[in-house]
């Protein structure tokens, strides 16, 4: 992969021996990243990026805003992480489980020595609890039946239905409003009914979620909300 100087970026340039095209993308660690044919001269790729300049700025900007947003956890004593669309205290202390009491997450400090994987551990745990408390309700308020529920880790997903009615749910979502959990579940569950995204699955969603459009909004608005799960940070790599 070559660099090119542009601007005060050093830019990767990807080169693909039957690529067409010149596309531009932009990391969440603030680099610049273009993909182009092999023969694609450096000329060429310059003023493809100066073209696009108000973009990459616009891109950089919101993955600054995002790190604002969500500053780099250490999962240290004190402080705070989201759960369930709350603010919870990180404490450690010297015991066999973890425990959730009021708004604090108390975790073994015997697993301090990988203290991010102890609280994915922990979250994995609580989303299996959860995610089947509001599957049975959703399912005898819908009157639907699923065939299994499955807890996945999934990188840009929240859920999936089989044919077979088979629901998976992505573990991370535990963080986020017991609304989008919610939401999310309604949708999946939609999916026994409609294998599809038409006009009569949405109103099934509509008809159990009538505020299906927001909850839909903060997913794609708080991608980075979950960030600090991820076994690789996109923000902090």
């Amino acid at each position: 992969m070559d660099l090119l100087k542009w601007r005060d970026y050093e830019v990767k340039v990807e080169r693909k021996r039957f690529y067409r095209r010149i596309a531009v993308f932009v990391e969440a660690n603030e680099s610049v990243r273009v993909k182009v044919a092999s023969l694609t001269p450096k000329r060429s790729i310059v003023q493809f990026l100066d073209q696009h300049a108000d973009w990459i700025d616009k891109q950089l900007q919101q993955f600054i805003e995002s790190k604002n947003q969500y500053p780099k956890l250490n999962y240290i004593e004190g402080e705070k992480l989201p759960l369930l669309g709350y603010q919870v205290e990180l404490v450690w202390v010297e015991r066999s489980k973890y425990a959730l009491e009021k708004s604090k997450l108390i975790l073994p400090k015997q697993e301090f020595n990988d203290p991010a994987k102890a609280v994915r551990k922990v979250y994995k745990d609580l989303a299996v609890s959860v995610f089947q408390e509001r599957i049975d309700f959703w399912q005898n308020k819908m009157a639907l039946q699923m065939n299994s529920i499955k807890i996945r880790s999934y990188k840009s997903r929240w859920g999936s239905c089989s044919n077979h009615g088979d629901i998976s749910l992505n573990w991370k979502l535990v963080a986020a409003p017991l609304a989008v959990i919610d939401y999310v579940i309604i949708h999946e569950l939609s999916h026994i009914v409609h294998m599809n995204h038409s006009k009569d699955f949405w109103q099934l969603v509509e008809s159990h979620c009538t505020d299906y459009l927001v909850l839909r909004k903060w997913l794609k608005k708080h991608h980075f909300y979950f960030d600090f799960l991820a076994e690789k940070s996109e923000l902090y790599s």
